[in-house]
């Protein structure tokens, strides 16, 4: 039987090496490093956390209740979104005049991983669904 966390790991980090390499280099030749409030790194490493650790859970979850795995999916994308606010008052606070690019340096990343995670919380309901059957 493969476990989830190899497969997580082994789809995982090549997804957010690839998107932060793009990522960097879109914004290197954009010149927009020193515009931006966050670099690069830190906003891929605050998503590369917080996305690990959603998948991470709901792997947890369903080990232990897997008719709860769609409601852990739901409470863990709350807590993204909390993080992602707490993440972002520097931002807010620094009273910059254009938000736009950082704003977009920001969702653009934060919604690839978050679809990163409804396709690994999909797999993992059919997986059990497949069971079932």
């Amino acid at each position: 039987m493969k476990s989830p966390y190899l497969h997580l790991l082994k789809t995982f980090l090549p997804f957010a090496i690839l998107l932060f390499i793009a990522q960097f280099f879109i914004v290197r030749s954009l010149e927009l490093e020193d515009k931006l409030f966050y670099s690069t790194i830190s906003i891929y490493l605050f998503h590369t956390i917080i996305t690990g650790l959603t998948c991470v859970s709901l792997v947890a979850i369903h080990k232990v209740a897997p008719d709860k795995t769609g409601l852990g999916y739901l409470a863990m994308g709350v807590i993204k979104m909390l993080a992602s606010i707490v993440f972002l008052i520097p931002l807010i606070k620094a009273g910059k005049e254009n938000y736009i690019p950082d704003v977009f340096e920001f969702f653009i990343p934060f919604f690839l991983f978050l679809l990163y995670e409804m396709i690994f919380a999909v797999g993992i309901l059919n997986s059990s669904k497949n069971k079932a059957d």
